[in-house]
């Protein structure tokens, strides 16, 4: 007997809640602690459906459904259903109103040899057409479930800095997903990683095992037990209006809408931390030397008056 959709995903709500029991950790968990978002209503995936012109893959569907739309999951967790754009808006300048109703143009049996893919980067409009964001990392490398075209139903890694796709051995977004969970839960090293699978090497592979949460640990305060190894830290720098903190290969600040295309390189320069501190001292040192020059004349100028007078 075929197991449906519900029972899968009622397997997966149990597991997830064995790894909030025995307090694992893994890479990305202190982001989510195996907790998921709230399950969204079949209204809201109907809507989001029919503005896209799409329909979404019956098993993502169901979890949306009855899990929940985003939190726990690989990488720093899983995207909930509106976050759909996040790698792609940081691949694409304006995202077509079509781009999920597009047929997908990649499939498994696709050449992953550099030279080929950057080849047939030349002949594609967009690669990434009909691709949801599920997970990313770094916003460069990211997971997408495709929904439309040949491979739909497929989790594919896609990068946007020349690497070619790579689509992972599960069948659908079910099966990548309690994958990983089991992965945790049996204590090994994950086999998750954004071009290798199975037994090729991982150059780009998590380098620990989960671990059990300490007890004194206030969970709620989601502290970094384990820190990221530093080729997933991402720099941050200040807004140079606003001072939020934003990504080092932004173009533009959603605080205040400031965008960096339009400035010269040395607008950048003399807005860094180390530049704007060093202007703040050279700014605090005028002024104390102004303020003196000031009182000295002052003063002198009283002297010669009185000398003036014969006092």
């Amino acid at each position: 007997m075929t197991e449906t959709n519900e029972q899968r995903v009622a397997r997966i709500l149990r597991k997830l809640e064995d790894a909030r029991n025995r307090r694992i950790l893994c890479y990305g968990s202190e982001s989510h602690y195996f907790r998921l978002n709230a399950p969204i209503d079949e209204s809201i995936i109907a809507r989001f459906e029919a503005t896209h012109s799409i329909q979404l893959p019956a098993d993502y569907r169901c979890f949306l459904q009855l899990a929940g739309s985003g939190g726990a999951g690989p990488f720093f967790g899983i995207n909930s259903l509106p976050q759909w754009d996040e790698f792609i808006t940081e691949s694409l300048d304006k995202i077509p109103e079509d781009f999920l109703a597009s047929p997908c143009p990649l499939y498994p049996e696709m050449s992953t040899s550099i030279g080929m893919w950057k080849s047939r980067l030349k002949e594609l409009d967009s690669p990434f057409r009909g691709i949801m964001t599920i997970t990313s990392r770094a916003y460069r490398f990211a997971a997408g479930l495709i929904v439309t075209g040949e491979s739909a139903g497929r989790i594919v890694y896609v990068n946007n800095v020349g690497y070619p796709p790579y689509f992972v051995r599960d069948r659908d977004f079910l099966s990548w997903y309690e994958r990983w969970l089991d992965e945790v839960l049996e204590n090994t090293v994950p086999s998750f990683d954004f071009w290798q699978d199975d037994d090729d090497p991982q150059p780009y592979g998590l380098p620990y095992k989960p671990r059990i949460l300490p007890e004194d640990l206030d969970e709620p305060a989601r502290e970094v037990v384990i820190p990221a190894p530093d080729i997933y830290r991402e720099e941050l720098v200040p807004c140079p209006v606003c001072r939020k903190l934003i990504r080092d290969n932004a173009r533009e600040c959603r605080d205040c809408g400031f965008q960096f295309d339009e400035h010269e390189p040395w607008f950048y320069a003399m807005n860094t931390p180390l530049a704007s501190g060093l202007l703040k001292r050279l700014y605090q040192q005028a002024l104390v030397i102004i303020l003196s020059v000031f009182i000295i004349g002052l003063v002198g100028g009283c002297i010669y008056l009185l000398m003036e007078k014969g006092l």
